[in-house]
């Protein structure tokens, strides 16, 4: 062989070995597509099998590192913390009542007021409210902020929508199994799937309330149906159920064009129908479940991805899209749509008549970690909270830092 030769084999070899380390740049995230379909199509199966494994091996690392010693050590340290725990054997129960930390924010009423729970796809305090990383995306959710009670370092417990839900409704830990714990394999004695436990369902059923669930798309993805179903919920609407979508030529978006299901303005719509045909004599809890700021963002209206909509949406906030960095262009528009949605639920709402004797709780169900706003580790998980209601007597900003698993105990008292 020449020496040209044995470079050139070598130069080629070093290529190949610097290639197999840099295996990511093999597949595209699934933002870069219309569907997961073309996603799934797109990329190479290979590395996706490579990717896989690595994580495994990284889990496996991970789990290895917690020793029995380890986990004895925090449940010590965990107890000594907190003395009104009842035991070693079940250290997350407490006999203490949790203490009424809200009330005193609120007028109360003869009739017991209606709650209305809205868990929003991917809202981020990253972009919404006054202290973001490049300005405020959410003006309507915003200025919401503003004339509630708001947690400004307020966090999910998991990074994937179907963990939200045990945590914010039941206040449970998020992980029971690696895909929390929705998705528990164990089967009870009674036959039930979960561990007994509460949630706010249940809790507002034992009251007189009547319950409901509404979902956009396929409402038991990771077994979240499940969960909530658990609850004996009165009323469990998901896309399969809907009554207010036109089908056909003059559906704005047909539904088979859509990755994940209905948006929120489709959605909001669905749940308002709903309600109006609740007893007017029994107040109501009424959880929403929102989709359009999920990847990968092709659930807006279409005027939303054009840029003089952007554009002008921007303008009016005071913004240009040039400050907004890396920001993908769908998700600026899910983003700006999201926001509308909620405005015009809440113009909706307020004509109804208990709308003076309504509590709505606004909340995401994890941040959106693909925004390129900042490197910081906690900003994928920290989301606002909003408790707005014409019932307050006054507004509170709190800056201590809570999670979605405090809301269950701290509504309840």
């Amino acid at each position: 062989w020449s020496t040209k030769s044995r470079f050139m084999l070598n130069a080629y070899l070093l290529l190949a070995l610097i290639a197999g380390f840099n295996i990511r740049g093999y597949s595209k995230p699934l933002s870069q597509f219309d569907c997961k379909y073309h996603y799934l199509l797109g990329n190479c199966k290979a590395t996706f099998l490579l990717e896989s494994w690595i994580e495994r091996k990284q889990n496996e690392a991970m789990l290895n590192l917690e020793s029995s010693d380890k986990v004895q050590s925090q449940l010590n340290l965990w107890l000594n913390e907190h003395p009104e725990k009842m035991s070693r054997a079940y250290p997350l129960e407490s006999n203490k009542a949790p203490e009424n930390v809200l009330g005193s924010y609120f007028n109360k009423q003869k009739k017991k007021p209606n709650v209305v729970i809205i868990v929003s796809e991917s809202l981020s305090s990253s972009f919404s409210g006054n202290h973001t990383p490049l300005g405020n995306l959410t003006p309507f959710t915003t200025s919401l902020m503003d004339k509630s009670l708001y947690w400004d370092n307020f966090y999910s417990n998991a990074q994937l929508s179907f963990g939200v839900m045990p945590n914010l409704l039941s206040s449970l830990p998020f992980v029971l199994t690696e895909r929390g714990f929705v998705n528990t394999q164990l089967t009870y004695k009674s036959g039930e799937r979960y561990p007994s436990h509460h949630s706010i369902i249940d809790i507002l059923e034992n009251n007189d309330y009547q319950t409901s669930y509404f979902y956009g798309g396929w409402g038991n993805y990771d077994h979240v149906g499940d969960f909530i179903k658990s609850s004996d919920i009165d009323l469990y609407v998901d896309e399969h159920d809907f009554e207010t979508v036109q089908h056909g030529p003059n559906n704005p978006r047909p539904e088979e064009k859509l990755m994940w299901g209905y948006d929120d303005k489709i959605l909001f719509q669905e749940g308002l129908h709903h309600i109006e045909s609740f007893d007017v004599s029994k107040p109501h809890l009424s959880i929403f479940q929102t989709l359009s700021l999920h990847s990968p963002y092709n659930m807006c209206s279409k005027e939303y991805y054009t840029l003089a909509f952007i554009d002008r949406k921007l303008h009016d906030m005071g913004l240009r899209r040039e400050d907004l960095g890396k920001i993908d262009p769908a998700a600026l528009s899910s983003i700006l749509f999201a926001d509308d949605a909620l405005k015009q639920f809440f113009e909706a709402y307020e004509k109804r008549e208990d709308f003076e004797n309504t509590i709505f709780i606004i909340t995401g169900d994890h941040a959106i970690n693909k925004l390129y706003l900042t490197d910081h580790p906690l900003e994928r998980y920290r989301v606002p909270l909003i408790i707005y209601s014409p019932m307050l007597k006054s507004t509170a900003t709190f800056s201590g830092s809570c999670s979605h698993a405090d809301v269950l105990p701290s509504l309840a008292a």
